[in-house]
């Protein structure tokens, strides 16, 4: 029974050790939405504020609500945009290095 404990220890503490990275990960990246999402509050609400409406006020909560939506719709936009991007790149560099091999081999 003693031998089977090293060898068990072996195997899991990778296994718990890659658990506690990704618990870490996973608690760093919800900190930064939550961070991000009270960033897109404050910036609404003072858009809205901005405009005139008053603290407290049902429109300016509905305000607030259009504004953090129209906020998120832009940054999906964005980082849809990125990601096309970044398709239609490596796209290029996969199509150029295959000509550049075609042409080696002339």
């Amino acid at each position: 029974m003693l031998l089977y404990r090293p060898v068990a220890c072996l195997l899991l503490v990778p296994l718990l050790t890659s658990c506690a990275v990704i618990d870490a990960i996973d608690a760093e990246m919800e900190a930064q939405r939550r961070a991000q999402e009270a960033a897109w509050l404050a910036q609404a609400r003072s858009s809205c504020e901005q405009f005139g409406f008053k603290a407290g006020s049902d429109a300016l909560a509905q305000c607030v609500q259009t504004e953090v939506n129209n906020i998120k719709n832009r940054k999906a936009i964005a980082d849809e945009a990125q990601a096309t991007r970044s398709a239609m790149q490596q796209e290029a560099r996969q199509t150029r290095e295959a000509i550049e091999n075609a042409a080696k081999k002339k």
